[in-house]
């Protein structure tokens, strides 16, 4: 995160208000990074700047492009010819997957075994075990209950159960025109084999397939609570659903307001909590497109029988009044994905982002479940500790005050929370940041007058008794605090090299700062180069002014005597 925001601020430093960030290099910092989106969008409002959000996006569609190639290595793919050669010469019949929305054990036989390769792979009689490597194909069965990727819903995952009990990992499931093709791996070693014709148990992982379902359902309340809050210009422009998450893209002209968003959540939750059916039924498309208020989306081509799935109402109720103009108070869509049984199997529901990306889209990201009521306890911590760092204004150093609030922004920045929560606290550690700014100037000025006071006594002093040099320890100075000391001295007694050794606490460091106005046999930065390196540190600079460093702040009093030895054996 940190390096994202150095990369950031590198790249925007030479930009003026109103100038356009790159999209790809907002992709860049996303994708190398981890830098997120809104967050790099929030940061170039903050500077006035614009981001070319259509170029980034372009960005992310070449790289899905490009991943998606280079995972076809490990996704077999059925072309056209190898679609004919299942339907004439292996007379297999279309995949029988309605046992997808039941996802019991399911104990089928094998149609046939697909072995991946150039340039479209082949078709085989069985498949074993290699001693060398595993091995990935894909399998046709006469049924399934594993749902193949589609409609925006990713696949299931799961074990094939062989006849001899060997387990086999399912890792991924698409469907090529009416065939479902599981992709399994045979494990390195062992003696397994697959024929076709066996019969094998279809296992799905029903935690995951859990997941998703409460995920794909809660998509479903969110088109409906978009369009009570912001009316029915937000139809849905896709979605995908994940078992950890899901994002819904919308059409509307204006980013979603932390506001909006509350209240969307708001009402998802509220469906949650009203434990409402969710209802299904498989309806011919033209009777179910009158039913008043279903939701559709028209990109997509529906089949003529369409399973249509409402939440708190039943189908054979808007089938018998479909005109009913009660009907659009209900989550109503037409939706071959899997849901769960009722709304409150979902638990919990939060939205996490919500960004635009091109004109009059918007893309909203979610979560349900469990990690939906981490992402809402993160808040109550979180809040606490801002809570903590505002009761302490004014008790503590502006240097602490300026670390714990990096340390919330940092926190912020990486915690994954509900949007409107997110802004609202983000709005908070802004304030803290504004305060710190505001402590922290008036910290300079104060110690800027103080040091001014005390370079004045030490000018009088020099004054009254000359001296060649003076060697002064000044605790927290800033370099122009440190300059305005060396300024003041130099102005009462011209003549006097000066070197500064300033402790900070905070920051584990000691600023040395030298100025010798006549270097002949006594140089600035040698000599705050001795006094530095003798205890680790480093500098430099020029024979009149030069600045060091080191880091061990016990070896201050050693770095005073050291900088009056040096000084006193070259003048």
């Amino acid at each position: 995160m940190k390096l994202g925001i150095r990369r950031f601020e590198a790249a925007t430093s030479s930009l003026k208000p109103g100038d356009t960030i790159p999209g790809a290099f907002v992709f860049k910092l996303y994708d190398t990074f981890g830098f997120p989106v809104d967050l790099t969008t929030r940061m170039a409002e903050q500077r006035q700047l614009l981001v070319d959000e259509a170029g980034f996006e372009k960005k992310t569609a070449e790289a899905w492009q490009r991943n998606a190639k280079t995972a076809s290595t490990n996704q077999l793919l059925l072309n056209a010819n190898a679609l004919e050669h299942l339907r004439t010469e292996l007379n297999a019949k279309a995949t029988v997957d309605a046992p997808k929305y039941d996802p019991e054990d399911l104990t089928t036989s094998v149609v046939a075994l697909f072995i991946g390769g150039e340039p479209a792979g082949e078709f085989v009689d069985s498949v074993s075990s290699k001693a060398d490597a595993p091995l990935l194909f894909g399998v046709v069965t006469e049924s399934t209950n594993f749902y193949a990727e589609q409609g925006g819903q990713i696949f299931d995952t799961g074990v094939f159960t062989l006849a001899n009990g060997t387990e086999l990992e399912v890792s991924n499931v698409q469907l090529f025109g009416e065939y479902v093709l599981h992709s399994v791996e045979l494990p390195a070693g062992g003696s397994v084999e697959l024929k076709r014709g066996d019969q094998v148990t279809l296992v799905v992982d029903h935690q995951r397939r859990s997941a998703i379902m409460a995920n794909h359902t809660a998509t479903h309340m969110v088109n409906h609570s978009l369009r009570q809050v912001i009316g029915g210009e937000s139809a849905q422009a896709g979605s995908l659903v994940q078992a950890d998450q899901f994002r819904f893209d919308f059409k509307h002209s204006a980013q979603l307001t932390a506001d909006e968003s509350e209240r969307v959540e708001a009402l998802v939750r509220d469906l949650i909590h009203r434990d409402l059916p969710v209802n299904f039924k498989e309806v011919p498309k033209e009777v179910a497109t009158s039913i008043h208020g279903v939701q559709q989306l028209f990109s997509e081509r529906y089949p003529d029988i369409v399973r249509v799935v409402a939440i708190g109402v039943s189908v054979d109720d808007l089938l018998a009044d479909p005109k009913n103009t009660a009907w659009p108070q209900y989550s109503i869509e037409f939706c071959s994905g899997t849901h769960i049984a009722r709304t409150s199997d979902a638990r919990e529901f939060t939205i996490t982002s919500c960004r635009g990306l091109e004109a009059g889209v918007r893309r909203l990201e979610a979560l349900t479940g469990e990690p939906a009521v981490q992402a809402i306890a993160r808040v109550e911590q979180l809040a606490a500790q801002v809570a903590a760092v505002e009761a302490s204004l004014g008790s503590q150093s502006v240097a602490v005050l300026d670390r714990d609030v990096r340390e919330l922004e940092a926190k912020l920045n990486d915690a994954l929370l509900p949007y409107h929560s997110k802004i609202a606290l983000r709005e908070r550690v802004d304030r803290l940041r504004e305060r710190a700014l505001e402590l922290g100037k008036e910290a300079m000025r104060q110690s800027q007058q103080a040091a001014l006071e005390r370079a004045a006594d030490i000018a009088r002093q020099l004054q009254e008794a000359p001296q060649p040099f003076w060697v002064e320890v000044v605790p927290g100075g800033q370099p122009k605090v440190l300059s305005s000391i060396i300024t003041q001295i130099q102005t009462g007694a011209p003549d006097v090299a000066v070197l500064l050794i300033s402790p900070d606490l905070e920051k584990k460091t000691v600023a040395v700062v030298s100025s010798v106005p006549k270097p002949d046999k006594l140089k600035a930065n040698d000599w705050a180069k001795h006094v530095a390196t003798t205890y680790g540190g480093n500098g430099g600079g020029k024979p009149n002014t030069a600045q060091a460093k080191f880091s061990d702040i016990s070896k201050v009093e050693d770095a005073e005597r050291t900088a009056r030895e040096y000084a006193t054996a070259h003048l």
